[in-house]
């Protein structure tokens, strides 16, 4: 329930973030300007499409985070925060 509250409240916010952002450059009623953030959203191959079923994985009965083993992702970002932190 909580994640379907927070996926709401996200895109709430991101459309009143994205209207506020238009608003502000003068193109708040731009229909070109709005069809381009719902293609990078959702478009081919735009970004909520491409995370969408890993997305729908945590509706599952059973999940847990750790089902999926990602610990290769953790160390290669670890590495690059040592390789930043050395330069």
């Amino acid at each position: 329930v909580a994640l379907l509250f927070n996926t709401f409240y996200f895109f709430k916010d991101a459309i009143g973030i994205t209207r506020y952002m238009l608003r502000a450059d003068g193109h708040h009623w731009a229909v070109r300007e709005w069809l381009s953030g719902l293609n990078f959203l959702f478009g081919k191959p735009g970004v909520m499409r491409r995370c969408f079923f890993s997305y729908l994985s945590f509706y599952r009965k059973r999940f847990h985070p750790w089902n999926d083993d990602n610990r290769h992702l953790i160390e290669a970002w670890q590495s690059e925060q040592d390789v930043a932190r050395q330069a």
